[in-house]
């Protein structure tokens, strides 16, 4: 239980962050090389949004 609400609020972050970066016009792949590499890397960072939010896929489920 506490696994899956840690990841549930770090998810809730990382969509906040792109939603951000989205209406700021901002690179998707430029903002994610820079906070990747930092604090704020994660898996969620490494494999929801460089292979899913970057291509625009909104397909239902997880990535493993």
């Amino acid at each position: 239980m506490c696994n899956q609400i840690v990841i549930a609020t770090n998810m809730i972050g990382v969509c906040e962050a792109f939603h951000m970066v989205r209406k700021a016009s901002l690179d998707i792949n430029t903002v994610l090389e820079s906070i990747s590499v930092g604090t704020a890397g994660s898996w969620s960072l490494s494999k929801f949004v460089a292979l899913r939010m970057v291509n625009d896929d909104k397909e239902p489920g997880f990535l493993y």
